[in-house]
Protein backbone atom coordinates (compact mmCIF):
# COMPACT_ATOMS: atom_id res chain seq x y z
CA UNK A 1 0.00 0.00 0.00
CA UNK A 2 2.69 2.43 0.95
CA UNK A 3 4.31 2.24 -2.41
CA UNK A 4 1.22 4.03 -4.03
CA UNK A 5 3.02 7.62 -2.29
CA UNK A 6 5.08 10.36 -3.25
CA UNK A 7 7.32 10.79 0.14
CA UNK A 8 9.20 13.64 -1.53
CA UNK A 9 5.85 15.55 -2.13
CA UNK A 10 4.66 14.94 1.18
CA UNK A 11 7.81 16.49 2.97
CA UNK A 12 6.91 19.73 2.86
CA UNK A 13 3.68 18.94 4.22
CA UNK A 14 3.27 20.41 7.71
CA UNK A 15 4.00 17.86 10.46
CA UNK A 16 0.09 18.21 11.78
CA UNK A 17 -1.53 17.78 8.93
CA UNK A 18 0.82 14.24 8.44
CA UNK A 19 -0.20 13.20 11.82
CA UNK A 20 -3.95 13.82 11.35
CA UNK A 21 -4.40 12.48 7.68
CA UNK A 22 -4.98 8.87 6.92
CA UNK A 23 -3.73 6.92 4.27
CA UNK A 24 -6.69 6.71 2.59
CA UNK A 25 -10.31 7.69 3.41
CA UNK A 26 -12.68 5.54 5.63
CA UNK A 27 -15.44 4.07 3.79
CA UNK A 28 -18.82 5.31 4.47
CA UNK A 29 -19.84 4.36 8.60
CA UNK A 30 -16.04 4.37 9.51
CA UNK A 31 -13.94 6.90 11.27
CA UNK A 32 -10.05 6.91 11.55
CA UNK A 33 -8.79 5.60 14.55
CA UNK A 34 -4.94 6.43 15.21
CA UNK A 35 -5.37 6.10 18.81
CA UNK A 36 -6.02 2.22 19.18
CA UNK A 37 -7.46 0.86 16.14
CA UNK A 38 -8.17 -2.94 15.12
CA UNK A 39 -5.41 -4.85 14.32
CA UNK A 40 -5.31 -7.86 12.32
CA UNK A 41 -1.82 -8.37 13.80
CA UNK A 42 -2.78 -10.60 16.47
CA UNK A 43 -4.41 -13.01 13.96
CA UNK A 44 -1.29 -13.01 12.05
CA UNK A 45 0.80 -14.27 15.08
CA UNK A 46 -1.64 -16.58 16.58
CA UNK A 47 -1.12 -18.12 12.56
CA UNK A 48 2.33 -17.38 12.14
CA UNK A 49 2.80 -19.71 15.47
CA UNK A 50 0.95 -22.53 14.73
CA UNK A 51 2.66 -22.52 11.17
CA UNK A 52 5.94 -22.04 11.37
CA UNK A 53 6.91 -24.90 13.91
CA UNK A 54 5.00 -27.31 11.44
CA UNK A 55 7.22 -26.06 8.91
CA UNK A 56 10.49 -27.56 11.01
CA UNK A 57 8.24 -30.38 11.60
CA UNK A 58 7.78 -31.53 8.13
CA UNK A 59 11.28 -30.17 6.89
CA UNK A 60 13.26 -32.12 9.84
CA UNK A 61 10.73 -35.24 9.07
CA UNK A 62 11.74 -34.94 5.21
CA UNK A 63 15.63 -34.69 5.97
CA UNK A 64 15.98 -37.40 8.08
CA UNK A 65 13.62 -40.06 5.98
CA UNK A 66 15.72 -39.10 2.91
CA UNK A 67 19.12 -38.97 4.29
CA UNK A 68 19.13 -41.84 6.75
CA UNK A 69 16.24 -44.03 5.24
CA UNK A 70 16.34 -43.72 1.67
CA UNK A 71 20.38 -42.26 1.55
CA UNK A 72 19.69 -39.86 -0.83
CA UNK A 73 19.38 -36.13 -1.26
CA UNK A 74 17.79 -34.86 -4.34
CA UNK A 75 17.26 -31.34 -6.31
CA UNK A 76 13.98 -30.65 -4.81
CA UNK A 77 15.09 -32.26 -1.23
CA UNK A 78 17.58 -29.14 -1.19
CA UNK A 79 14.72 -26.47 -2.54
CA UNK A 80 12.23 -27.84 -0.26
CA UNK A 81 15.24 -26.72 2.88
CA UNK A 82 15.92 -23.60 1.20
CA UNK A 83 12.22 -22.47 0.82
CA UNK A 84 11.87 -23.51 4.49
CA UNK A 85 14.65 -21.03 5.19
CA UNK A 86 13.24 -18.32 3.01
CA UNK A 87 9.91 -18.69 4.59
CA UNK A 88 11.09 -18.01 7.90
CA UNK A 89 12.95 -14.75 6.73
CA UNK A 90 10.14 -13.43 5.15
CA UNK A 91 7.76 -13.92 7.73
CA UNK A 92 10.48 -12.70 10.35
CA UNK A 93 10.60 -9.35 8.01
CA UNK A 94 6.95 -9.26 7.80
CA UNK A 95 6.22 -9.61 11.35
CA UNK A 96 8.40 -6.48 11.86
CA UNK A 97 6.51 -4.23 9.67
CA UNK A 98 3.50 -4.82 12.23
CA UNK A 99 2.76 -2.47 14.83
CA UNK A 100 2.97 -5.65 17.46
CA UNK A 101 5.53 -6.71 18.00
CA UNK A 102 7.12 -4.47 15.99
CA UNK A 103 6.57 -0.86 15.08
CA UNK A 104 5.80 -0.23 11.65
CA UNK A 105 2.07 0.48 10.06
CA UNK A 106 1.16 -2.56 8.98
CA UNK A 107 -1.76 -4.14 10.58
CA UNK A 108 -4.80 -1.72 10.51
CA UNK A 109 -6.76 -0.21 8.14
CA UNK A 110 -5.27 1.67 6.12
CA UNK A 111 -7.75 4.80 7.42
CA UNK A 112 -6.31 3.75 10.85
CA UNK A 113 -2.30 4.36 9.94
CA UNK A 114 -1.58 8.21 9.51
CA UNK A 115 1.02 9.77 6.36
CA UNK A 116 3.45 10.35 8.93
CA UNK A 117 3.68 6.36 9.52
CA UNK A 118 4.79 6.03 6.00
CA UNK A 119 8.63 6.32 6.02
CA UNK A 120 11.04 5.89 3.49
CA UNK A 121 12.47 2.71 5.70
CA UNK A 122 9.06 0.98 5.61
CA UNK A 123 8.97 1.63 2.15
CA UNK A 124 12.32 -0.49 1.72
CA UNK A 125 10.85 -3.37 3.81
CA UNK A 126 7.69 -3.44 1.39
CA UNK A 127 10.04 -3.58 -1.86
CA UNK A 128 12.07 -6.11 0.52
CA UNK A 129 9.13 -8.25 1.52
CA UNK A 130 7.86 -8.15 -2.09
CA UNK A 131 11.27 -9.76 -3.47
CA UNK A 132 11.48 -12.52 -0.58
CA UNK A 133 7.77 -13.58 -1.11
CA UNK A 134 8.29 -13.73 -4.98
CA UNK A 135 11.69 -15.74 -4.60
CA UNK A 136 10.47 -18.10 -1.58
CA UNK A 137 7.23 -18.67 -4.33
CA UNK A 138 9.65 -19.95 -6.52
CA UNK A 139 11.23 -21.91 -4.33
CA UNK A 140 8.25 -23.79 -2.78
CA UNK A 141 6.24 -24.17 -6.09
CA UNK A 142 9.34 -25.54 -7.95
CA UNK A 143 10.45 -27.72 -5.22
CA UNK A 144 6.70 -29.76 -4.85
CA UNK A 145 6.66 -29.65 -9.34
CA UNK A 146 10.56 -31.18 -9.28
CA UNK A 147 9.28 -33.61 -6.38
CA UNK A 148 6.20 -34.79 -8.91
CA UNK A 149 9.07 -35.13 -11.98
CA UNK A 150 10.87 -37.22 -9.99
CA UNK A 151 7.59 -39.49 -8.16
CA UNK A 152 5.73 -39.88 -11.34
CA UNK A 153 9.52 -40.18 -13.69
CA UNK A 154 8.38 -43.08 -15.67
CA UNK A 155 5.57 -41.26 -17.52
CA UNK A 156 6.67 -38.59 -19.85
CA UNK A 157 3.07 -36.73 -19.07
CA UNK A 158 4.31 -36.42 -15.84
CA UNK A 159 7.32 -35.24 -16.42
CA UNK A 160 6.26 -33.00 -19.48
CA UNK A 161 3.39 -31.32 -17.12
CA UNK A 162 6.18 -30.54 -14.46
CA UNK A 163 8.56 -29.42 -16.03
CA UNK A 164 6.73 -26.88 -17.81
CA UNK A 165 5.12 -26.04 -14.88
CA UNK A 166 8.74 -25.25 -12.99
CA UNK A 167 9.74 -22.81 -16.28
CA UNK A 168 6.72 -20.86 -16.18
CA UNK A 169 6.53 -20.57 -12.54
CA UNK A 170 10.64 -19.49 -12.70
CA UNK A 171 9.72 -17.17 -15.45
CA UNK A 172 7.18 -15.73 -13.83
CA UNK A 173 8.91 -14.64 -10.47
CA UNK A 174 12.08 -13.51 -12.21
CA UNK A 175 10.01 -11.41 -14.75
CA UNK A 176 9.02 -10.00 -11.33
CA UNK A 177 12.15 -9.63 -8.94
CA UNK A 178 14.41 -8.53 -12.01
CA UNK A 179 12.46 -5.18 -13.50
CA UNK A 180 11.78 -4.27 -9.63
CA UNK A 181 15.22 -3.76 -8.60
CA UNK A 182 16.26 -1.00 -10.69
CA UNK A 183 12.98 0.47 -11.07
CA UNK A 184 12.34 0.68 -7.22
CA UNK A 185 15.33 0.70 -5.38
CA UNK A 186 17.32 3.93 -6.09
CA UNK A 187 13.89 6.14 -6.17
CA UNK A 188 11.38 4.37 -3.77
CA UNK A 189 9.65 6.72 -2.48
CA UNK A 190 9.13 9.32 -5.56
CA UNK A 191 9.28 6.47 -8.51
CA UNK A 192 5.13 6.17 -9.60
CA UNK A 193 7.01 3.47 -12.44
CA UNK A 194 7.72 1.71 -9.51
CA UNK A 195 4.81 2.04 -7.70
CA UNK A 196 2.61 0.94 -10.95
CA UNK A 197 5.24 -1.50 -11.54
CA UNK A 198 4.55 -3.26 -8.18
CA UNK A 199 0.56 -2.60 -8.38
CA UNK A 200 -0.02 -4.45 -11.63
CA UNK A 201 2.50 -7.29 -10.67
CA UNK A 202 0.58 -8.00 -6.77
CA UNK A 203 -2.66 -8.00 -8.86
CA UNK A 204 -0.91 -10.63 -11.39
CA UNK A 205 0.77 -12.60 -8.87
CA UNK A 206 -2.73 -12.92 -7.24
CA UNK A 207 -4.34 -14.58 -10.72
CA UNK A 208 -1.04 -16.37 -11.25
CA UNK A 209 -0.97 -18.07 -7.82
CA UNK A 210 -4.15 -19.29 -8.04
CA UNK A 211 -4.01 -20.95 -11.28
CA UNK A 212 -0.20 -22.25 -10.71
CA UNK A 213 -1.53 -23.95 -7.07
CA UNK A 214 -4.69 -25.49 -8.95
CA UNK A 215 -2.25 -26.38 -11.53
CA UNK A 216 0.26 -28.15 -9.27
CA UNK A 217 -2.94 -29.57 -7.21
CA UNK A 218 -3.85 -31.42 -10.76
CA UNK A 219 -0.92 -33.17 -11.76
CA UNK A 220 -0.68 -35.91 -8.74
CA UNK A 221 -4.48 -36.15 -9.18
CA UNK A 222 -4.42 -36.88 -12.77
CA UNK A 223 -1.82 -39.34 -12.43
CA UNK A 224 -2.49 -41.33 -10.04
CA UNK A 225 -6.06 -41.84 -11.42
CA UNK A 226 -4.42 -43.63 -14.48
CA UNK A 227 -2.45 -45.65 -12.84
CA UNK A 228 -2.89 -49.28 -11.96
CA UNK A 229 -4.13 -49.47 -8.69
CA UNK A 230 -7.54 -50.55 -6.97
CA UNK A 231 -10.23 -47.81 -6.08
CA UNK A 232 -9.34 -47.96 -2.38
CA UNK A 233 -5.94 -47.42 -3.14
CA UNK A 234 -6.63 -44.90 -5.68
CA UNK A 235 -9.05 -42.75 -3.31
CA UNK A 236 -6.53 -43.02 -0.57
CA UNK A 237 -3.85 -41.05 -2.19
CA UNK A 238 -5.74 -39.06 -3.74
CA UNK A 239 -7.47 -37.86 -0.70
CA UNK A 240 -3.68 -37.35 0.51
CA UNK A 241 -3.07 -34.70 -2.38
CA UNK A 242 -6.47 -33.39 -1.93
CA UNK A 243 -5.33 -31.85 1.40
CA UNK A 244 -3.44 -29.45 -0.54
CA UNK A 245 -7.16 -27.72 -1.16
CA UNK A 246 -6.70 -26.54 2.39
CA UNK A 247 -4.21 -23.66 0.92
CA UNK A 248 -5.74 -23.71 -2.11
CA UNK A 249 -8.88 -22.35 -1.19
CA UNK A 250 -7.89 -20.15 0.80
CA UNK A 251 -9.11 -16.62 0.84
CA UNK A 252 -7.95 -14.18 -1.68
CA UNK A 253 -4.76 -12.83 0.08
CA UNK A 254 -4.41 -8.88 0.08
CA UNK A 255 -1.85 -7.76 -2.62
CA UNK A 256 -2.34 -4.56 -2.29
CA UNK A 257 1.09 -2.03 -1.24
Amino acid sequence: MASQFNLTALRGTPLEQLETTPLMAPPPGFHSNFINPPSQSTRILIITGITVPLIFIFAGLRIYVRIMINGVFTMDDHLCILSAFLSMAYTGLTLAMLDTPGKGPAGPHMWDVPLIRITDNYLRETLATSCLFAIASTTVKTSILIFFARLFGRFRSARLMSWSGTVIVTLFYTAWIIPSLPLCVTNLSTSQTCSKFISDMSLAHGIFSTFSDFYILFIPIYMISHIQLSPRKQYGAIGIFLTGLAYTLRFPEPYIF
